[in-house]
């Protein structure tokens, strides 16, 4: 999947080198790419100054991994929808044509981080974070939420979740047809108050209707009903070496519960 995401870059005001106070319409990668770059920085920075939420008794700072910050990003992007129009400085405005989410036009959209990460005052989700675990080659590790959307009434993601996986690949050999070698997978079901998988619940990432088994990026994004609980699963299928190692967040409005199937 590519683009991964995407940010303006096209009629982005910007000051003029030439002449003191003024201002001229610019285009291209030259403009979005450091707004993607500059957005990273203030996860890093989000992090690194223990801003997430937590209960942790060692404190919620933490040293974010590269693929940490990927994942927040990309947990963030929103879907542009219907036709999007392309505005370029000094040319004529043009359509893009109708884009739809995870297509090659923008991937999983625009960067938006207010809809990955608490920010008190500013929304009212919650998120879970994994910075670079380990998983072992067929093993499974779950997490378990409860949504709760009384606590994000009257706004407009009181039920939306959003659940992005990201890791790093070893190198694919030339001219590869399967070039993903540590597949790991996403999913997500809807599950019952003693952790039975309710039937036809499972959701596929990347707007699929099966595993992903091409990129190592994985987002799954969905309304939840009502005060459902949620298996989120991260799954090692099929690893080259023995271990890796992920990063995950998902951010919505809901709580952590515990395993009910170990009660």
């Amino acid at each position: 999947m590519k683009p991964d995401l995407v940010a303006p870059g096209a009629s982005v005001l910007v000051p003029y080198a030439h002449e003191y106070g003024k201002t001229v319409q610019e285009s291209g990668t030259s403009f979005s790419t450091p707004t993607v770059a500059g957005l990273g920085a203030l996860v890093r920075q989000y992090f690194e100054e223990g801003k997430l939420p937590c209960n942790w008794s060692n404190g919620c700072k933490l040293d974010p991994s590269g693929s940490l910050v990927k994942a927040v990003l990309m947990n963030s992007a929103t879907s542009l929808k219907g036709e999007v129009q392309v505005s370029e400085a000094y040319l004529e405005k043009k359509l893009l044509g109708k884009v739809s989410e995870y297509d090659s036009n923008q991937g999983m959209g625009l960067v938006q981080l207010d809809s990955s990460l608490p920010l008190p005052g500013k929304n009212r989700i919650k998120a879970i974070v994994k910075n670079n675990k380990q998983i072992k080659d067929q093993e499974i590790q779950d997490i378990y939420i409860r949504a709760t959307p009384g606590k994000c009434a009257n706004t407009s993601y009181k039920h939306e979740l959003r659940v992005t996986l990201a890791w790093y690949d070893l190198p694919g050999a030339n001219s590869c047809a399967k070039c993903l070698l540590n597949d790991l997978d996403l999913m997500i079901h809807s599950v019952t108050a003693n952790g039975g998988v309710k039937p036809d619940s499972k959701l596929y990432p990347n707007g699929l209707d099966t595993k992903d088994s091409r990129n190592n990026v994985e987002r799954i994004r969905f309304d939840m009903y009502n005060k459902s609980i949620y298996r989120i699963r991260v799954k090692a299928s099929n690893l080259a070496t023995a271990t890796t190692k992920y990063s995950l967040i998902g951010s919505g409005c809901f709580e952590w519960v515990a395993d009910p199937t170990s009660s």
